[in-house]
């Protein structure tokens, strides 16, 4: 039987019934594990340093993004307070990212796409409700784990949606049927079953949010079943097979229990 332990910083890890613990991979690390031509001819064609750079330089805006959304969506669910929330954001998330070691450039962008998004949201009345942010799941008969950014209700024609969603940031749009975009959509499906495997609600959709630098916004969804199901049969097999290359057997995930 594997036992689920929640460690340092609250991520749960998985053991075994000696005590030994497992290799337990986020969900983005068994998407990661997809074959990506495309990203692998990028790196040819720039060089594996000015690819490393590139990404190092795009994580740190995503990261600024990411905390100046946090902030405030956090400060919104308990206040309800629009302008006093982005007040919160801007003075909480700066102090959070010179924690972080995270360049001024790249705050600066990251607060540029923060505005984006959240302007976003507001024009189209996305968020009716926050539910939750930055909460942490666990896939656990398939032995991964990952942490959405926001769950919210959505409210068209009076009727109530329940989303989990998640933000992206990127220097150009993602391509219709890329890989990239096959993988965004196989991540959703990763969050997706992870959240209704511990939750009594159902989802209504998913979506991942990018915020692209001097251009604007883009919405990558899944709001069908089907297509939800589709992508899980994927993302399943990637999971199979990341629990494979390191000679763990997926049956053992089938039974478990959650540490109290």
């Amino acid at each position: 039987m594997i036992t689920w332990k929640i460690g340092r910083y609250g991520w749960p890890s998985a053991y075994d019934s000696r005590g030994n613990k497992l290799i337990t991979p986020s969900v983005s690390a068994v998407v990661s594990s997809k074959d990506d031509p495309e990203l692998e001819n990028w790196i040819k064609e720039v060089g594996e340093e000015k690819a490393a750079l590139i990404s190092k330089m795009s994580m740190d805006r995503g990261t600024s993004m990411h905390k100046f959304l946090e902030n405030y969506y956090i400060a919104l669910s308990r206040k309800g307070n629009p302008i006093k929330s982005l007040l919160y954001t801007q003075k909480k998330t700066i102090l959070d990212l010179e924690k972080e070691d995270i360049k001024d450039v790249s705050i600066k962008t990251g607060r540029t796409l923060f505005y984006q998004l959240k302007e976003t949201f507001e024009n189209q009345e996305e968020i009716y409700k926050v539910l939750g942010t930055e909460k942490k799941i666990i896939g656990y008969d398939l032995g991964f784990r990952g942490m959405y950014d926001i769950n919210y209700i959505q409210k068209r024609n009076n009727r109530l949606f329940n989303i989990l969603g998640d933000y992206k940031s990127a220097g150009n749009p993602i391509d219709k049927g890329s890989t990239k975009e096959r993988k965004y959509k196989l991540q959703l499906a990763g969050y997706w079953y992870a959240y209704e495997l511990d939750s009594p609600h159902r989802l209504s959709g998913a979506k991942i949010w990018v915020s692209i630098k001097n251009y604007g916004t883009q919405e990558i969804s899944v709001t069908d079943r089907n297509e939800y199901e589709d992508l899980f049969a994927e993302f399943k097999e990637l999971a199979l097979h990341f629990h494979k290359i390191n000679n763990q057997d997926i049956n053992m995930f089938k039974t478990y229990k959650v540490a109290a």
